[in-house]
């Protein structure tokens, strides 16, 4: 299965306001929409990062290079995946009247904090502290919105911070994820289309499992392993008690 990992940055809507909290924006008081300006983009375990921009109000090509790695992905992986990444990505592509990709299943890392965790903050940026792993890259130099201001200006230096912010946002991203993953109780099963007769982690695809006893239902029992690759646990799918067992058990009315 290939796992692909992205990370977009877009451009501002342009409005006219009279108020900073909370306002209230017709249709006629928009100057321009937003558009995307970059995607970092990785294979889960792969060295290298793809990275594009586009310093126009055209995003087309950029949304095209975006929708050709999407094509060859079973899974797509993004902070935020399932509100905003990908929703706006499948936006951008309708607006350049593009078609839309093989279908992917979607693993979002900010769900996964938010539904099996208390982190202080569920941020990716908060998310790499809490979890030692290679923090968020800071512009400083641009610091906050500056950063997609001077990008939007033209200002070929904040351009060059854009793609090193960009790249780090997905090289952090990927960590992250692995950090996470063997939490995930809605994580997707990645060995569907292997053929082997020995079992697999349905999280990372590791044959190095290990059989730890028993797992319950309210009506099954069944065999349960742990990865030691990834840490994650698994069960059979199938029950071990017997038909006669399974003919006389009751469950609470």
């Amino acid at each position: 299965m290939k796992i692909l990992l992205l990370d977009i940055e877009t451009a501002p809507t342009t409005c006219y306001t009279w108020r900073m909290w909370k306002a209230n924006i017709g249709q006629d008081m928009i100057i321009e929409g937003g558009y995307m300006i970059s995607c970092a983009m990785k294979w889960l375990g792969e060295d290298g990062v793809f990275y594009y921009e586009n310093r126009g109000h055209d995003d087309a090509f950029l949304t095209t290079k975006v929708l050709e790695m999407m094509e060859q992905a079973d899974y797509v992986v993004a902070h935020n995946a399932e509100k905003f990444d990908v929703p706006y990505i499948k936006y951008r592509a309708v607006v350049n009247q593009l078609p839309p990709p093989s279908p992917f299943k979607v693993i979002d890392t900010l769900r996964i904090a938010r539904k099996e965790f208390l982190f202080s903050r569920n941020t990716l940026a908060n998310l790499a502290i809490e979890l030692g792993v290679e923090a968020k890259f800071e512009h400083s130099e641009f610091s906050g919105f500056k950063l997609w201001k001077e990008c939007l200006n033209g200002n070929d230096e904040a351009w060059k911070v854009m793609k090193h912010y960009n790249i780090q946002d997905v090289i952090t991203l990927e960590q992250v994820y692995l950090k996470l993953r063997p939490w995930s109780k809605e994580h997707p099963n990645v060995t569907i289309e292997n053929e082997s007769s020995e079992f697999h982690c349905p999280k990372c695809g590791s044959d190095s499992i290990h059989l730890r006893g028993y797992t319950y239902t309210n009506s099954s029992k069944y065999h349960k392993y742990v990865c030691r690759d990834c840490g994650g646990w698994s069960r059979t799918r199938y029950t071990t008690n017997s038909l006669k067992q399974r003919k006389v058990l009751l469950r609470s009315a």
